[in-house]
């Protein structure tokens, strides 16, 4: 992906649900996922929360120097990583590419 973010501090957000007896397993598969991507080069950090009202909803929020240092991430992580929080999912997590506008 190229564009406006590509140099620009980018903030990228994953909403996901877990099975209703999956929801233990899903937050620690992304406890997991949230040491190994902020280990990663031009990571600023991340979050990860569960709804108050509703254990199945979790948000993961990761802060990236760039767009490019998010991609590289990605490729350095490897799909192993992600598995046992497919396997806990009820759908694909939705994503969204985030950056501050420019004034």
């Amino acid at each position: 992906m190229t564009g406006a973010t590509d140099s620009v501090a980018v903030t990228c957000l994953y909403n996901l649900t877990a099975r209703s007896d999956m929801c233990k397993a899903m937050a620690q598969s992304l406890v997991v996922l949230e040491q190994a991507v902020r280990a990663c080069s031009g990571c600023l950090g991340t979050t990860l929360l569960t709804d108050i009202g509703d254990a199945t909803l979790f948000v993961f929020i990761e802060h990236w120097r760039t767009q490019e240092d998010r991609e590289a991430a990605g490729a350095v992580l490897g799909k192993s990583l992600f598995a046992p929080i497919v396997a806990a999912a009820i759908t694909p997590p939705s994503k969204r590419l985030l950056a501050r506008p420019s004034t």
